[in-house]
């Protein structure tokens, strides 16, 4: 992190070391304009990143994956139509019980609620899709901005939610 690309931390670096700190070696998805901090910070990382093209087959290449592996397996994907279109692939996985772990930004949280229409939101459609979603309502001091800016969801296999 000594040049000035990383320099400045920010959401994404958390999010990457943190999936680094669980164990994940290996992340899917594509990068969308409110994600491009997730793949800011994965560059950070000696994560391996998988990119595609289409937000659906992302999403079933990273079931397969972690059906292969058994090993739980990131999705990084970006807010509205990116999340949504990771659906049917989540279905599948969720049915399976196969652990792929979806992490998707989010429109800023003095956004939601107004107006801007479901797909943007991802409110309703993205728990249809998983066991489990949550929303950070607050962050540390030092990443409160960031975070506010760049809401995420995570989906597990988890019923602590």
């Amino acid at each position: 992190m000594g040049d000035a690309r990383t320099a400045t931390r920010i959401g994404g670096h958390v999010v990457a070391e943190s999936l680094r700190a669980l164990g994940a070696e290996v992340v899917f998805g594509l990068p969308g304009v409110h994600a491009l901090p997730l793949w800011e910070g994965l560059r950070a990382t000696e994560l391996r990143i998988l990119g595609f093209r289409q937000e659906l087959n992302a999403g079933f290449a990273a079931d397969g994956y972690a059906r292969v592996t058994g090993n739980p397996v990131p999705l990084l994907v970006s807010t509205g139509p990116g999340a949504f279109m990771t659906l049917a692939a989540l279905m599948e996985a969720s049915t399976a019980f196969v652990p792929v772990v979806v992490v998707a930004s989010q429109i800023r949280g003095d956004a939601i609620g107004q107006g801007r229409g479901e797909l943007h939101e991802a409110t309703r459609s993205d728990r249809d899709g998983g066991n489990c979603t949550r929303r950070p309502t607050r962050a540390p001091p030092s990443r409160r901005s960031s975070s506010r800016r760049r809401g995420r969801r995570a989906r597990t296999r988890s019923r602590a939610c």
